[in-house]
């Protein structure tokens, strides 16, 4: 079964951000797909069945506010992450761990998207934790 949390909203008021909500959505549903195509490599448990000695997969997705005051939507996975030999190669063109035909161009996709609007989607160097960790800084209105 799965876990859901409800997070009450910020007690701060957050900044005016600009996005565009069709392509933000598909910025989203690319990194929930690979996170999802990730855990589902490693035989993850689905959220259907027992998870005996498999780990239940999880995506977390977050706001937060840097000191800079920038905005910042995270997308963090608990699959098997990114190895130091791709984390510079993984969001270009044509670049992919998995095996098959057509596979290398959703996140160059999802970051040419963010692009369009102002935005900006990167990988974030998963120092203190397992997974994935992608974030998409948003444009200040």
């Amino acid at each position: 079964m799965s876990e859901r949390q409800v997070i009450p909203p910020a007690p701060e008021p957050v900044k005016r951000i600009s996005f565009h909500p069709h392509r933000l959505r598909r910025v989203l549903m690319q990194l929930l797909r690979n996170a999802a195509e990730a855990m589902n490599m490693l035989g993850y448990a689905s959220c259907t069945e027992s998870a005996d000695s498999r780990k239940l997969p999880k995506i977390t997705l977050t706001l937060s506010r840097n000191s800079d005051d920038e905005v910042w939507l995270n997308v963090i996975d608990n699959g098997p992450g990114i190895s130091k030999d791709n984390f510079s190669q993984i969001l270009q063109s044509g670049f992919s761990t998995k095996a098959g035909h057509n596979r290398g161009h959703g996140l160059p996709a999802a970051a040419m998207l963010a692009n369009s609007w102002g935005g900006i989607l990167e990988v974030v160097d998963p120092v203190d934790t397992d997974g994935a960790h992608f974030r998409i800084k948003f444009p200040n209105c």
